[in-house]
């Protein structure tokens, strides 16, 4: 079976900034380059090094530095900015009757401003720069497109070129609504959390691969017996080499001001929208993607083994000798690993499947607490998961039978990221969010396996024939 040798992955800081844009991608650096130490270590179920907690206490360290910077040089704009914009002095005497005004003051009294002073909004966190939703930061875009400046905003690092340059591009969404995204990405439904994740800084992942199963008695390390002061022979490991690209998942959504101005609104809706359409694109890759410009998919994955249908079954239809000659194909060593994904129609196929010659008939295929209680059961003690990715009934890919812990899936350190740009639809009052996921994936096994006692092969991937009459 192959197995896939894992190994840190290391980034050197690096040199010092010297703008307010430099200041905030070096924090985005270094909280990444501490993340891929703590995932590594994760990653091999294990603590973390003498070496790798040292290095990890050098970044945040360094990390507490460039946060100080950005204080000192917050608190020098705001400087400036109160220095332009001089306020009327009002007073308000202690009896609650109308303020009064200075003596140079000939017009009403006008409100003081509201600003941004460094400190934070109640309910606002550091990873999210002061603001309480995405809503609240795309509301700060457009006054400040408007010609009224929220020092939130200009302090925010620009998603294109240089400081005193946001109108040339756009500004990165906060980093806390960047994770609050992506946690409804890797939910429940999702193919992504449910592989072998891997956590690069670079954007590909190289990894040693042993592609000799534990029978092969010609390749590899091999094991024998032998005599009384023979001599041992000795062998070296075959090893491949999984190399896995990242690409880019995108996603660009102009909202109008009017839209922007209903924060509540908003926010529920791109955080709920944005997420569903990230995990039915990358559903779809995993199970369908070519290998160009995007994962690899189970159907055109060289390890994919697909069952022949049984003669005379008839067409969209899923037997039960099917499930029994699909099952017999995988690599049982994984057996609690493997996941059937389904095409919902293919539900009802497995709803009035029954055990042929039991008498009276037993159903294969009864969800937990039967058909008034959870839709969803198991087929041979595994869970079955329907997805609107998989294959119309009656063509390859409506039943699939894989172990997710053989996909490789690797992901970009700084994980999803969002900008803004106020002024890529300036000339029809929208604001454009973007949004990047760099994502790559394939199955460990290049290829099926061949027996070491019979003839068929077996595999992490199998599939059911689309020739079904």
């Amino acid at each position: 079976m192959p197995t896939p040798q894992k190994k840190n992955q290391k980034t050197e800081p690096a040199p010092g900034p010297a703008t307010m844009d430099d200041l905030h991608v070096k924090l985005s650096d270094l909280a990444d380059q501490a993340k891929v130490i703590q995932n590594t270590a994760d990653s091999e179920k294990r603590q973390m090094t003498p070496e790798e907690v040292k290095e990890t206490k050098q970044l945040q360290a360094a990390f507490k530095e460039v946060e100080e910077e950005i204080s000192a040089r917050e608190a020098n704009l705001e400087m400036e900015s109160r220095l332009k914009k001089p306020l009327q002095r009002v007073t308000t005497p202690i009896d609650g009757t109308e303020p009064e005004l200075d003596e140079e003051q000939d017009e009403k009294p006008r409100a003081r401003p509201a600003r941004f002073t460094g400190g934070m909004p109640s309910g606002a966190t550091k990873g999210s720069w002061g603001f309480r939703s995405i809503g609240e930061f795309g509301v700060a875009a457009i006054k400040t497109k408007n010609g009224h400046p929220d020092a939130r905003i200009l302090n925010a690092p620009s998603s294109f070129g240089s400081e005193g340059q946001n109108a040339d591009g756009g500004f990165a969404v906060p980093p806390d609504f960047r994770q609050e995204i992506m946690k409804q990405v890797t939910g429940e439904e999702s193919l992504l959390s449910r592989c072998d994740q891997q956590v690069t800084s670079s954007n590909a992942l190289s990894l040693p691969l042993d592609t000799v199963s534990p029978w092969d008695t010609s390749n590899g390390v091999l094991v024998g017996w032998s005599g009384e002061g023979a001599t041992i022979a000795g062998t070296k490991p075959k090893l491949g080499q999984l190399e896995t690209k990242l690409n880019k998942l995108t996603a660009l959504v102009p909202l109008t001001d009017e839209i922007l101005e209903d924060v509540p609104a908003m926010t529920r809706w791109l955080q709920s929208k944005v997420p569903e359409k990230i995990t039915s694109s990358i559903n779809t890759a995993i199970i369908n993607g070519t290998g160009v410009g995007q994962p690899l998919g189970l159907l055109n994955a060289g390890a994919k083994i697909t069952q022949a249908a049984v003669s005379g079954q008839g067409a969209n239809t899923v037997t039960f000798k099917n499930i029994v000659q699909m099952w017999s194909r995988r690599y049982a060593r994984n057996s609690q690993r493997y996941l059937w994904l389904i095409n919902q129609d293919v539900e009802q196929q497995l709803q009035q499947m029954v055990v042929p010659g039991a008498t009276p008939a037993f159903p294969a295929y009864l969800p937990p607490g039967g058909l008034n209680d959870s839709p969803y059961g198991r087929l041979m003690g595994r869970e079955v998961l329907p997805l609107e990715s998989c294959s119309a009934l009656g063509t390859e890919g409506d039943i699939i039978l894989f172990d997710p812990t053989q996909y490789l899936v690797v992901m970009k350190a700084m994980g999803l990221r969002t900008d803004v740009s106020i002024h890529l639809y300036f000339d029809s009052d929208h604001t454009a969010f973007r949004f990047i996921l760099r994502v790559g994936g394939q199955p460990y096994w290049p290829a099926a396996i061949a027996r070491l006692n019979g003839s068929n092969t077996l595999s992490m991937i199998v599939t059911l024939n689309s020739t079904r009459t």
